[in-house]
């Protein structure tokens, strides 16, 4: 059985508005091409997995198209990602993404996120968990090499709003920068706390050098969009991260 699904954007807590600025917010954002339909092939009675693919037409410099292949078994707590150039496949990873059959991977973006002239990939799969798990979302990118193969990074995020983070360049250099929000706890108060990752020379690395982050902005019953006064800024550089959580990178 195939059928079509738009991507659910869960509810949650916090809802980030429009017109809502984080201080990375005044900086240039990356236009990224979303593709939105996820094909499902519901295989779980006969083969206890669902499938979940989608194409994108004229990918490649040379026009070829890429096809992403997700898979969730019933049966297993691990799911795999097939990346196909036209109808060949050419790798198979195996990952824990918090993919299951009762959920559907959320949007998928293209950009070129690091400035090389080379189309990349981006997308979410959302946690099924309770309470704060809930606002957890796995994030791969897909970083295409000069051979047409890529870089797979994993790891796990936080998403307190509707729309998802753009990449920000905070420094003009096209090499847009990936934004990352995690809970910290700081005195009797609890934080997001921003740290900022750039993809160089086959891996992430931290760039909070960049902009005097990472910062911190504290939760109220209210939205707010502030760094916080209550920490100094040199302070909350102890809580800056070398990786993001759950950092995976082949």
């Amino acid at each position: 059985m195939i059928k079509i699904i738009l991507p659910i954007f869960f509810h949650l807590l916090l809802a980030r508005t429009v017109c809502a600025q984080y201080p990375f917010d005044k900086y240039p954002g990356i236009e990224s091409k979303a593709h939105l339909n996820w094909k499902v092939y519901d295989r779980k009675i006969e083969k206890q997995k669902t499938d979940y693919t989608l194409s994108i037409p004229d990918f490649f410099k040379n026009k070829d198209t890429l096809t992403i292949r997700l898979t969730a078994f019933e049966k297993r707590e691990d799911s795999d990602i097939r990346l196909f150039r036209n109808k060949t496949q050419t790798i198979k990873y195996t990952d824990t993404i918090g993919l299951e059959w009762i959920n559907i991977p959320d949007s998928l973006f293209v950009a070129d996120f690091n400035g090389d002239s080379l189309r990349d990939v981006k997308f979410y799969i959302p946690n099924n968990g309770c309470g704060a798990y809930n606002y957890y979302t796995h994030v791969i990118y897909l970083f295409q090499k000069p051979d047409g193969t890529f870089y797979k990074l994993l790891f796990t995020d936080l998403f307190m709003g509707f729309e998802y983070r753009k990449e920000r360049d905070v420094d003009g250099d096209g090499n847009y920068e990936i934004i990352t929000q995690t809970f910290q706890g700081y005195g009797n108060h609890n934080y997001w706390l921003f740290n900022l990752y750039c993809f160089v020379n086959g891996t992430l690395i931290n760039v909070n050098y960049k902009n005097d982050y990472p910062i911190m902005v504290q939760l109220l019953n209210r939205e707010n969009f502030r760094i916080t006064k209550n920490i100094s800024r040199e302070k909350m550089k102890k809580y800056a991260k070398e990786f993001p959580d759950d950092y995976k990178i082949e």
